[in-house]
């Protein structure tokens, strides 16, 4: 009989974990409609660690929007979300080449 290291016992405990949480989270999520929610739940099962990952990554990303914060890419795609509001991007490298148009 063979004898496994211990850690590959744990990858597949800590996999289920986070599917376990992540089925959760998407249970309890009110962002997203029925027939969404189950399809998050078929990817997090399909892909045990990945889908598990990337819903809650998703999930996390929501929160941020809604409590307003700015996220890298501008938001959730529309314009003045965030606290920065209206104001101009200047910082953001995104195409201008860091320029905010001034001089």
């Amino acid at each position: 009989m063979a004898h496994f290291p211990p850690i590959l016992f744990l990858i597949p405990a800590v996999a289920t974990f986070l599917d376990i949480v992540a089925t959760f989270q998407v249970v309890r999520s009110d962002i997203h409609s029925g027939s969404q929610k189950a399809l998050q739940m078929i990817l997090i099962w399909a892909m045990p660690l990945l889908g598990a990952i990337l819903v809650l990554s998703v999930l996390a990303q929501h929160r941020k929007s809604d409590l307003g914060y700015q996220t890298l890419d501008g938001g959730s795609g529309t314009a003045g979300n965030g606290p920065q509001g209206s104001q101009s991007h200047h910082h953001d490298s995104w195409g201008d080449g860091g320029h905010d148009g001034h001089g």
